[in-house]
């Protein structure tokens, strides 16, 4: 079990590259052990909600598989989720055609991103911050 847990962090301890994949799942049987689920998600694709979801899900779908479910059933036995991306991309699309996120896109242009160099939190820290921009 400890040389599996081992692999594992040294997947945590790997950078995400976003534009490959944010999301990495290590699957791991240890002799004589239940079976190890890792999974290393960048937090830029999800909140606590999100996480949330993901595990209830996960749970859910281990259950039922433990329990003899075909993947018709599993499917049918979960919940289907109130808001799909799609949602919030029309609702996006439709605040952004209205001109009501302009105020926004203006405050993180001209506060955030625009900043050089970039807007440093003053924080403790247990390592020195590169210096490199």
């Amino acid at each position: 079990r400890s040389s599996a847990f081992g692999v594992m962090m040294m997947d945590f301890g790997t950078p995400h590259a976003l534009g490959v994949c944010g999301c990495r799942f290590t699957s791991m049987l240890a002799k004589g052990d239940a079976p190890l689920l890792g999974v290393n998600l960048h937090h830029i694709l999800g909140d606590a909600d999100t996480l949330g979801v993901l595990w209830n899900e996960v749970f859910a779908i281990d259950l039922a598989l433990a329990n003899g479910y075909t993947w018709e059933a599993i499917k049918a036995i979960l919940p289907p989720l109130p808001v799909q991306y799609v949602d919030f991309a029309y609702w996006q699309t439709t605040m952004n055609a209205r001109g009501l996120l302009e105020a926004d896109v203006a405050f993180w242009l001209s506060g955030i991103v625009a900043s050089t160099p970039p807007v440093v939190l003053d924080l403790p820290l247990d390592m020195p911050r590169l210096q490199n921009w």
